[in-house]
C-alpha cells in the first residue's frame, strides 16, 4: 500500500515536475520568440536605414556626374552637336537622380527630415538654372566655355545647398542608426532582467531555458552588430565600423579610392554586375594590403584604407599598386569588356586631428585627383596649401583698401634690351615696363605675386589699376622710351575707367605715343567686345598696346586678328628652359614667325642668361626683358595730385 502511495506520489511529483518543465519551456519559448520578434523588427528598420544611407551616397555620386556633364556641355560651346549630345547625357543623369530621390523618399519614414525637401529643392533649382544656360549654349549665344561658366556662377549656391542637404541626410541616418542600436541594448537589458526573475522562480530547470534564450539573444545581437558595422555586399567594414575600429589610431596614412567606370557598368549591365565588380575588387585589394591595414567600403564605388604608422612614401607606393590593379583588371560581363580606372586621395594622420577629419581631407584630395583625370593621385597637403593660400589672400584683401588710402605702394621700372641694332641713335626707341610693389608696415617692398592674386580674386584689382595709371600718367618721363603699363580684365570692361583714363592721358605731360598698355590674352578674351573698344579708343590718342603673357592662356593665333595690338610678349614659361627644352624652342619659333607675318614687335619675358639672349636674337625677337637685361629698380616720381 505504501509502495502504491509512494508510486502515486512519485507520479504526481513527476507530473508536477514535468508540468513545471513544460511551463518553463513554454515561458522560455514565448520569451525567446518575443525577443526574436523585437530584434527582427529592429533589424528590418536598420536595413531600411542602410538602404537610405546607400541612396544618399548614390545621389552624391550622381550629382558629381551631373557636374561633369555640365562642364562637358560648356566645353562644347563651339560644337553645337557635341553640346546637344552632352546635354542629353546630362538630362538622362538628372532623370536617374530624380528616380533615386523618389526611392529615397519612399524608404524614409512618414515624418521625413527637412533636409530631404531641401535636397529636392536644391536639385530643382539646379535643374532650372542649368536648363536656362544650356538652352543659351545650344542656341549659340556664348562665344566660349568661360562665358557660359560665368552665366552659371550662381550654381555654387545650389551646389552648397545640395551638399549640405546630403550631409544632413547622412547625419540623420547615423542618428537613426545609433537610436536603433540603443533600443536593441534596452530590449536586451529588459529581457535579461525578466529572465533573471524567471531563474529565481523556476530554479534549475528555468536556468536551462535562460541559457538557451541568452545564447539566442547574444547570437542575434552579434548578427545585428555585424550588420551595423559591415558592408553586406563585400563583407568589409562600413564607415561606422571603420571609425569604431580605428578610434584609438592616431598616426598613419588614409587612402580614399573612387572608381571611375563603376556607374557605366551599373547602367549598361545592371546592379548585379556592379555588385560582382565591387566584390571582386575588394578581394583583389585585400591581397595587396599588409596584415595590419584596415579597409572599408563607404558606399557606392568608394573604398577607404588605413595604414598604421605609414608615411607618404609608403602610402604613395600602395596607392600606385591599387590603381595598377584596377587598370590591369579586365572585367567581363556577358561578353562585354570594361576598362576600369580610379582616382585616389591620401591624407597623413599625424595625431593632431581626428580620424574623421583626416578621412574628409582624403576624400577632398580624391576629388581633386578625379578632376585631373583617370589614374591620378593627390595628397591632402595640396588641399591644405590651397586653404593656406586662400587665408593669405583674404588677409591681403582686408589690408589693401587701407593701403590704397595711405598710398603704401611704389612704382618700379624694368628696362628692356633691343636685340636688333640699327646703329643710329634713337632710331629704335627704348622700352621699359612699369611695375608695382606694395610697402609693408616696415616700409619694405612686397612683390606683386603676394597681393595681386588677392586683389583679382576679391575685386580690388580695378582700384590698383587706377592708382598705377593715375600716378604714372602725372609724371614727365624721359623721351625716346615706350613705357608699358599693365591693365587687368576688370579695367578693360569698366567704361567709366576708360573715360577717366582717356582724360588722364590727354592731360599727361608725357606724350600718349610713349604709353603702351599691356593686357593679357586671358583678360582680352574675357570680353572681346569691350577689349576691342578699349584698344581702339586709346589708339586714337596715339597709345600703343601689347598682348602680354602669350602662350599661358588661350594661345589661339586667331585671337590676334580681333585686337589691334603692336607688341606680342611671349610668356616667361616658354623662355625659362629655352636652351634645354626642344618643345619650348619650337613653340617660340612658331610664335615669332606668326608675329612677323602679322607685323608685330616681339618681346621675350623672363630672359635670365646670355645664352637665351643669343637664341632669341637668332630667332628674330625684337626685345628681351628679364634679369639678364635689367633688374627692376625703384622709379623716382613726383607727388601725385588728387583728381
Amino acid at each position: 500500500m505504501s509502495e502504491l502511495i509512494a508510486t502515486r506520489l512519485g507520479l504526481r511529483i513527476g507530473l508536477a515536475f514535468a508540468g513545471l518543465v513544460l511551463l518553463t519551456l513554454l515561458f522560455g519559448l514565448l520569451m525567446g520568440n518575443e525577443i526574436n520578434h523585437s530584434y527582427q523588427q529592429l533589424a528590418q528598420e536598420l536595413s531600411r536605414q542602410h538602404r537610405a544611407y546607400s541612396s544618399v551616397q548614390t545621389l552624391r555620386a550622381d550629382f558629381g556626374d551631373l557636374r561633369r556633364f555640365e562642364k562637358d556641355v560648356f566645353l562644347a560651346v563651339d560644337i553645337p552637336e557635341h553640346a546637344s549630345f552632352k546635354w542629353r547625357q546630362w538630362n538622362q543623369e538628372l532623370n536617374q537622380a530624380y528616380v533615386r530621390l523618389g526611392q529615397l523618399e519612399q524608404t524614409l519614414p512618414e515624418q521625413k527630415p527637412l533636409a530631404l525637401a531641401q535636397l529636392r529643392s536644391a536639385l530643382d533649382e539646379y535643374k532650372n538654372g542649368f536648363l536656362t544656360v544650356a538652352e543659351q549654349v545650344l542656341a549659340g549665344r556664348f562665344r566660349s566655355a568661360e562665358e557660359a561658366n560665368r552665366a552659371f556662377l550662381f550654381r555654387r549656391t545650389f551646389i552648397h545647398q545640395y551638399q549640405n542637404a546630403i550631409d544632413a541626410l547622412i547625419h540623420y541616418s547615423e542618428q537613426q542608426e545609433q537610436l536603433l542600436l540603443r533600443q536593441l541594448d534596452e530590449i536586451r537589458v529588459r529581457r535579461l532582467w525578466q529572465l533573471a526573475g524567471a531563474l529565481c522562480t523556476l530554479l534549475i530547470i528555468s536556468s536551462l531555458v535562460a541559457v538557451f534564450i541568452t545564447r539566442n539573444s547574444l547570437r542575434v545581437g552579434r548578427e545585428l552588430e555585424y550588420q551595423a558595422t559591415h558592408d553586406s555586399l563585400t563583407k568589409l567594414l562600413n564607415r561606422r565600423g571603420f571609425e569604431m575600429q580605428l578610434a584609438s589610431a592616431h598616426r598613419g596614412a588614409i587612402l580614399y579610392l573612387d572608381l571611375d567606370q563603376f556607374k557605366l557598368v551599373n547602367d549598361l549591365c545592371g546592379h548585379s554586375a556592379g555588385d560582382e565588380l565591387l566584390s571582386l575588387l575588394a578581394l583583389r585589394f585585400g591581397r595587396l594590403l599588409p596584415a595590419q591595414a584596415s579597409m572599408a567600403r563607404f558606399g557606392g564605388d568608394e573604398f577607404c584604407i588605413f595604414l598604421p604608422n605609414a608615411d607618404a612614401s609608403h602610402a604613395s607606393e600602395l596607392a600606385q599598386q591599387l590603381l595598377r590593379e584596377i587598370q590591369n583588371y579586365p572585367f567581363v560581363w556577358q561578353g562585354r569588356l570594361f576598362s576600369l580606372s580610379g582616382a585616389l586621395g591620401i591624407a597623413i594622420a599625424d595625431g593632431q586631428q581626428s580620424l574623421r577629419e583626416h578621412i574628409m581631407r582624403a576624400d577632398t584630395a580624391c576629388a581633386i585627383a578625379k578632376e585631373r583625370g583617370t589614374g591620378q593621385i593627390a595628397f591632402a597637403t595640396e588641399v591644405d596649401q590651397q586653404h593656406h593660400q586662400l587665408q593669405s589672400q583674404m588677409s591681403w584683401a582686408a589690408q589693401l583698401p587701407q593701403m590704397l588710402q595711405q598710398d603704401r605702394f611704389v612704382l618700379f621700372i624694368q628696362h628692356m634690351q633691343a636685340l636688333k641694332s640699327t646703329g643710329a641713335p634713337h632710331s629704335v626707341p627704348d622700352h621699359a615696363e612699369i611695375l608695382i610693389r606694395a610697402l609693408d608696415e616696415q616700409g619694405e617692398p612686397v612683390p606683386p605675386g603676394q597681393f595681386l592674386p588677392a586683389a583679382e580674386r576679391f575685386g580690388l584689382i580695378g582700384k590698383i589699376d587706377r592708382w598705377v595709371t593715375r600716378t604714372i600718367l602725372q609724371q614727365a618721363l624721359p623721351p625716346h622710351t615706350i613705357y608699358g603699363i599693365n591693365l587687368s580684365a576688370a579695367s578693360l570692361g569698366d567704361h567709366a575707367f576708360l573715360h577717366t583714363l582717356r582724360d588722364w592721358i590727354q592731360a599727361s605731360p608725357t606724350p600718349a605715343q610713349q604709353w603702351c598698355f599691356e593686357i593679357t590674352e586671358t583678360a582680352a578674351m574675357t570680353d572681346i567686345q569691350a577689349a576691342r573698344h578699349f584698344v581702339s579708343t586709346l589708339k586714337q590718342l596715339g597709345c600703343r598696346f601689347a598682348l602680354d603673357d602669350f602662350g599661358s592662356g588661350f594661345s589661339s593665333f586667331s585671337y590676334l586678328k580681333e585686337l589691334d595690338v603692336d607688341y606680342l610678349k611671349i610668356d616667361g614659361s616658354l623662355i625659362r628652359n629655352l636652351e634645354r627644352n626642344a618643345s619650348d624652342l619650337a613653340l617660340v619659333t612658331a610664335v615669332v614667325q606668326m608675329a612677323k607675318a602679322l607685323r608685330l614687335k616681339i618681346v621675350a619675358e623672363f630672359v635670365e642668361n646670355q645664352h637665351q639672349l643669343e637664341i632669341l636674337r637668332d630667332l628674330g625677337v625684337d626685345y628681351a626683358q628679364g634679369y639678364a637685361v635689367h633688374r627692376p629698380a625703384p622709379l623716382l616720381i613726383q607727388p601725385v595730385k588728387e583728381t
